[in-house]
């Protein structure tokens, strides 16, 4: 896979704090404090921080590295799945509605969210809430739709 790897102006820097600050929070825009480069491939982007995979951007959606997330979850938004949808969830597979057991009550649609296992609270991958939080649990049909997930090309790639 070829790559690009280039740093940022602080003019550019400052554009991802604003979308970074509107899409998730103020907590992760200040994450981008220190020297900020772009690692370009032909499907996705990463922003390494100070040396650190810190977020992805894939066409216009930015959001948190899942290496990153292991570390500091950003304060994000959390929807919990049990056990039977962990496997799908690790393969890729968009969150159903029957294996969320639980979400962070200030879920709204469109919202990006951390799924993680109900047990320990892993991060299992980031996802775009498809329902308001009390739609979530429970019901049929799809939940969140899955960006970033262990295992995947993002995740493989961050370990070459």
């Amino acid at each position: 896979m070829r790559t690009k790897r280039h740093f940022l102006r602080k003019k550019e820097v400052k554009a991802f704090r604003q979308r970074l600050a509107s899409s998730l929070s103020e907590r992760a825009a200040r994450i981008l404090d220190g020297q900020v480069e772009v690692l370009e491939t032909e499907t996705f982007s990463l922003l390494i921080v100070n040396g650190d995979r810190t977020f992805v951007i894939m066409g216009d959606d930015i959001f948190p590295f899942l290496g990153h997330l292991v570390k500091d979850d950003l304060g994000m938004k959390r929807v919990a799945v049990d056990r039977g949808a962990i496997p799908y969830v690790t393969n890729g597979a968009d969150v159903m509605r029957p294996g969320i057991v639980r979400s962070d009550p200030a879920v709204v649609v469109d919202d990006l969210v951390l799924i993680v296992d109900d047990t320990h609270g892993k991060p299992l991958a980031v996802g775009r809430s498809l329902h308001l939080a009390d739609e979530l649990a429970g019901g049929q049909g799809k939940g969140v739709g899955v960006l970033h997930y262990v295992g995947d090309p993002i995740w493989e790639f961050s370990e070459a």
